[in-house]
């Protein structure tokens, strides 16, 4: 899978949920909100120094 088929991929679904950043951040790159679940300390970390957790979903919530 090359980086276009990936984030033609991650226009399909209405939210992208993960553990990963650069798999949220290509999500967000593809128009596609994404939730960002932290699993260790360092992305609880960075997500404590204003790192969004939940990318474009709440304005795609609002309409």
């Amino acid at each position: 899978m090359n980086a276009k088929s990936w984030i033609d991929f991650l226009k399909k679904p209405d939210l992208a949920v993960g553990s990963r950043l650069h798999g949220n951040i290509t999500a967000t790159i593809a128009g596609t909100p994404s939730l960002l679940i932290p699993k260790d300390a360092r992305m609880r970390v960075k997500l404590t120094f204003g790192m969004p957790i939940a990318v474009g979903l709440f304005q795609k919530m609002r309409g």
